[in-house]
C-alpha cells in the first residue's frame, strides 16, 4: 500500500515537472505573440524611427540608469546582512548575477534567489547569506509598495484615471501590502518554526507524514539557526532594516527616472510625478503577470495599456516597453557572464 502511494506520488511529480514545461514554452510563445500583435498594429517602422531619434543617448540609457539602480539594490542587500558586513563589490555582483536568472526564470524566487545566497556564502556563512536574501527580498517588496502607494495618491491629485483602473489598483496594491506585512511578521517571531509547526498540525498521511518528519528531522535545526538570523535582524539592526528600506525606495525611483528619460530622448518630455505614475503601473502590472517568463509581451502590452490610459500615444508606450526590454536583455547577459565566470573567496567559519 505504502509503495503504490509513492509510485503514484512520483508519478504525478513527473506529471507536474512536464506540464509546468509545457506551461512555460506556452507562456513564452504567448508573451512573443503578444508582441508580434502590438508591432503589426502599431508598426515596426514607426519604432525603430522614434529609437533611432534617440541617437547616441540610447547608448547611454541602456546602461546609466540601470546601473544606479542595480548599485542601490545592492546596496540595500549589502545592509540586510546581519553581522559582518561583505565587500560590497562581491555583493553587486551576486546580486546582478542572481538577478538575472530570476529574469529568465517564471517567478522571482524560484532559482535566482537560492543562487545569490550560494555566491554570498563563501563571504558571509550560510545561514546569514540565506537570511539576508530573505531581509533584501523583503525590503525591496515593503519599498515597491511604498512607492507604488505614493505614486498612485499623487496620481489621484495630478490625473484622471478611470474608476475601474483606481480600483482594481487599489486592490491590488492592498493584497500586496497584505501578504507582504505576514510575511514579515513571521520572520520577526520564526519564520520557520511556524512553518514546522503547522505541518505537524498537519493531517497527512502515512508516507507523507514521514517524509515531512525526515525532512524536519534533517534539515530542522539548518532552518531554526535561520530563524534565528532573521530575527536578530530584525531585533538588533533596525538602522540597517530602515537604511535598506529607504535604499530600495531610490532604487525603484530610478525606474521612474528612467522613463523619464526615455520620453525625453524621443522628444516626448513628461513630467517626473508622470515618469512616476507610469513607473508604478508598470511595476504594479509586471506583480500580477509575475508568473511570465521574461515578462515577455506583459511588460510591451502594460505599457501600452499605461500610456492609452492618459491619453499618449500607443506607439510610444511600446517604444518605451521595448527599450526597457533592450536594455533588461543587455543586464542579464552581463549577470549570466559574471555568474559563468563568478570567483568564490574562501569560505568563512560558519557563523551560529
Amino acid at each position: 500500500m505504502v509503495a503504490a502511494a509513492r509510485r503514484c506520488m512520483f508519478f504525478f511529480k513527473d506529471v507536474g515537472f512536464y506540464l509546468m514545461k509545457k506551461i512555460k514554452i506556452i507562456l513564452i510563445f504567448l508573451g512573443f505573440f503578444i508582441i508580434y500583435f502590438l508591432l503589426k498594429n502599431i508598426g515596426l517602422s514607426v519604432i525603430t524611427k522614434q529609437i533611432k531619434s534617440m541617437g547616441w543617448a540610447f547608448i547611454f540609457l541602456m546602461f546609466f540608469p540601470a546601473l544606479v539602480q542595480e548599485i542601490l539594490f545592492a546596496l540595500a542587500w549589502q545592509y540586510s546582512v546581519n553581522g559582518r558586513i561583505p565587500d560590497f563589490f562581491k555583493i553587486f555582483l551576486a546580486n546582478i548575477a542572481g538577478e538575472s536568472v530570476s529574469y529568465i526564470t517564471p517567478g522571482a524566487f524560484i532559482v535566482g534567489e537560492p543562487l545569490r545566497a550560494i555566491l554570498l556564502k563563501h563571504h558571509a556563512g550560510a545561514h546569514s547569506s540565506t537570511a539576508s536574501v530573505i531581509i533584501s527580498r523583503t525590503t525591496r517588496a515593503i519599498s515597491m509598495v511604498v512607492f507604488v502607494a505614493i505614486s498612485l495618491l499623487v496620481s489621484l491629485y495630478f490625473f484622471q484615471m478611470p474608476m475601474l483602473i483606481k480600483t482594481a489598483f487599489g486592490i491590488v496594491l492592498a493584497l500586496l501590502s497584505v501578504g507582504i506585512f505576514i510575511f514579515l511578521y513571521l520572520q520577526k517571531i520564526g519564520l520557520f518554526a511556524s512553518i514546522i509547526k503547522w505541518a505537524n498540525r498537519l493531517k497527512l498521511p502515512g508516507w507523507a507524514e514521514r517524509k515531512v518528519n525526515h525532512f524536519i528531522q534533517k534539515k530542522g535545526s539548518h532552518l531554526l539557526k535561520l530563524d534565528n538570523h532573521l530575527m536578530n535582524f530584525y531585533k538588533n539592526e533596525p538602522g540597517r532594516f530602515c537604511f535598506s528600506l529607504i535604499v530600495s525606495v531610490l532604487g525603484w525611483a530610478t525606474g521612474a527616472f528612467e522613463i523619464y528619460l526615455f520620453l525625453k530622448f524621443l522628444g516626448m518630455p513628461v513630467s517626473i510625478v508622470m515618469a512616476m505614475v507610469i513607473e508604478a503601473l508598470s511595476l504594479v502590472i509586471n506583480t500580477c503577470f509575475l508568473f511570465m517568463p521574461g515578462k515577455i509581451g506583459t511588460q510591451e502590452a502594460g505599457k501600452v495599456f499605461i500610456f492609452k490610459i492618459f491619453g499618449m500615444l500607443a506607439e510610444t508606450g511600446l517604444t518605451v516597453g521595448l527599450l526597457r526590454r533592450v536594455r533588461e536583455i543587455i543586464w542579464v547577459s552581463l549577470g549570466l557572464g559574471i555568474f559563468t565566470f563568478y570567483k568564490t573567496a574562501k569560505p568563512i567559519e560558519q557563523q551560529r
